[in-house]
């Protein structure tokens, strides 16, 4: 009776063991329980991450995915009117990226002038420009030679090196995975390179989250300015000698400019050891299994990025804040907010941008009225009227002021998307266009006279248009020379 009664406790205490295992492997699994601050910092750094690609941009999204395989026709109209005078360009444009052809037609005017009218033309890996001040047909180049033709323009050899025979198109798919390997194998570096006791956790933090105090388990990754900056240091040192980078950079570049762009960004051991050290904490905040914000601290200056993913709507807030310093008189903060919410077809797309300024630092040795505080607002509207029609009239208000041009009002801009399978765009040929690639030097000082004396024409009957401007003020500065010359 004993022994069975010991065999029950027995099997009791084992089916504990088994449940207390479980409870904890599932804790770990399941749960944020049991786990380190490092894994902890990087689950809700990367769910953030997860959030910023599953931000509401549509129906743009569409448009531009549509438009990558999809013949296309644009209309853009822009309306402004400065000093008093209304002016208007129009963009009207045909697009097939399928066939690697696009059209496109610029025109600038005002109620009494034609300013501007240009054609551009692409046909697979020929490029047309064509004005009608300066040549009836197109002035076209053809994608190869283009080292022979820079030496029959006249170029130094040190400047025809720096020119690719050929430019290449974009990556192919190999090539698209390579970098995605790169990316990879040099993030898990990065990675390798932070010791996971500079990871820590603070529970139940209270954090103002949009104007709203959230209480939130907090993961920090604590490094300094001098630890950012060798790792920066090492990682671009072995990824300008991996020859997989080597063999990409390559294709559209040369071991020329790579030489220069190891020296424009690889950080030096001496700028290094110059360095002032300073801690950089980089935070992310969790309530309920969420990340609610990221932020990136370093003395006074931070860094604040919030995402806001809602069913229909969503809101990415950025605020910098920069203390005052040596290059900075006054503290300020830049507050970035972007919301874009999609319902019935219509999208309403706003930027905000708010430039606020420590008023104890304009109090100190400014004016108050020098340091006003500024908020802008840039808002797109965003209407599918059909399956292959859309359109987006942009408010820009707010675009004088930013440019700091009281005078200049946008009074439209609107741009009307069609998708259309009929979408017909003429070819280059030596009926429409001038292929410039086998032109000798004589060939070229021809064609530039030819050029020369229609815009000295055209300048005569259309003196406003922006050749006629820039024909007489050639002659001017012609006619200046010479007479500086002859005293």
């Amino acid at each position: 009776m004993e022994n069975k009664k010991s065999k029950s406790i027995m099997g009791i205490i084992l089916v504990l063991a088994v449940l207390i295992v479980c409870g904890i492997a599932y804790a770990y699994v399941a749960t944020d329980v049991f786990k380190s601050p490092e894994k902890m910092f990087k689950k809700y750094l990367a769910d953030n991450v997860k959030e910023l690609k599953e931000v509401n941009v549509k129906p743009l999204d569409e448009l531009f995915e549509r438009s990558a395989k999809e013949p296309t026709e644009l209309n853009l109209e822009l309306e402004v009117e400065s000093n008093g005078q209304e002016m208007k360009a129009t963009i009207d444009a045909k697009s097939d990226m399928k066939n690697k052809k696009e059209h496109a037609l610029l025109k600038v005017t005002d109620s009494q002038n034609e300013y501007f009218n240009l054609e551009f033309l692409m046909n697979n890996e020929t490029l047309g420009i064509q004005i009608d001040e300066l040549h009836e047909k197109y002035l076209s180049l053809e994608n190869r030679d283009l080292k022979k033709l820079a030496r029959t323009f006249g170029l130094d050899e040190e400047t025809i090196q720096q020119i690719p025979d050929k430019i290449e198109s974009a990556y192919s798919e190999e090539d698209v995975k390579k970098i995605e390997n790169l990316k990879e194998k040099y993030l898990q570096k990065i990675d390798d390179s932070i010791d996971s006791n500079k990871y820590k956790t603070e529970k139940k933090v209270k954090t103002d989250v949009n104007g709203t105090e959230v209480t939130a388990n907090k993961y920090t990754l604590t490094l300094t300015t001098k630890e950012i900056a060798q790792i920066e240091r090492n990682i671009t040192t072995e990824l300008f000698e991996d020859p997989e980078f080597v063999e990409l950079y390559e294709k559209n570049g040369n071991k020329e400019s790579l030489e220069e762009l190891k020296e424009d960004v690889i950080i030096s051991e001496a700028e290094i050891a110059d360095m002032e050290e300073k801690d950089v904490n980089i935070s992310v905040y969790e309530k309920e299994s969420k990340t609610v914000k990221t932020d990136i601290v370093s003395g006074e200056d931070k860094i604040e990025f919030i995402i806001d993913n809602k069913e229909n709507e969503s809101t990415i807030l950025l605020s910098i804040y920069s203390s005052k310093s040596e290059d900075e008189e006054v503290g300020q903060t830049v507050n970035l907010t972007f919301n874009n919410k999609y319902e019935n077809k219509i999208g309403i797309a706003t930027l905000e941008i708010a430039n606020i300024y420590n008023k104890a630092d304009v109090e100190e040795a400014y004016s108050l009225k020098d340091y006003e505080d500024e908020n802008y607002k840039i808002a797109l509207r965003t209407e599918k009227k059909d399956e292959n029609n859309m359109t987006v009239n942009v408010d820009l208000n707010d675009i004088e002021r930013l440019m700091e041009d009281e005078d200049m009002k946008i009074s439209k801009c609107e741009l009307a998307y069609k998708f259309n399978s009929d979408v017909e765009i003429e070819e280059l040929s030596e009926e429409n266009a001038l292929i410039l690639n086998d032109y000798t030097e004589e060939e070229f000082g021809n064609l530039f006279q030819e050029l020369l004396k229609n815009a000295y024409e055209s300048s005569q009957s259309n003196p406003n248009s922006i050749i006629g401007i820039l024909t007489q003020y050639a002659i001017f500065m012609s006619g200046l020379s010479s007479m500086t010359q002859m005293r």
